[in-house]
C-alpha cells in the first residue's frame, strides 16, 4: 500500500510518518 503525498504537503506527511499513522510507504509526488 503506497500513500501518496503532493510535495507541497510535505510537512503533512511527515507529521503523519513520525505519529505512526504510514502503514507501509509514503510518497511524495510532484
Amino acid at each position: 500500500m503506497i500513500e501518496r503525498f503532493p510535495m507541497a504537503d510535505a510537512n503533512a506527511a511527515l507529521d503523519h510518518m513520525r505519529q505512526g499513522k504510514a502503514r507501509f510507504r509514503a510518497v511524495l509526488v510532484a
